[in-house]
């Protein structure tokens, strides 16, 4: 499941040719595993952004000279 999240996030290909390549008969079966295992439809998945990254965590731990 890590690689169709992946592979989503990419958005470079449908959801059937995902549910293909992770080996799932049709792309409602693997929305149903998809759903079951995330939370979430692969749909929603795809299109909610990824949250920021630490960088600016990090950087004000940092001491300042």
């Amino acid at each position: 499941m890590a690689l169709a999240k992946h592979w989503l996030r990419r958005g470079e290909e449908g959801i059937a040719r995902i549910a293909e390549r992770a080996g799932y008969s049709s792309a409602s079966t693997f929305s149903v595993a998809f759903t079951r295992h995330v939370g979430q439809p692969p749909t929603h998945f795809a299109r909610t952004p990824l949250p920021p990254a630490d960088d600016d965590a990090s950087a004000a731990s940092l001491p300042v000279a």
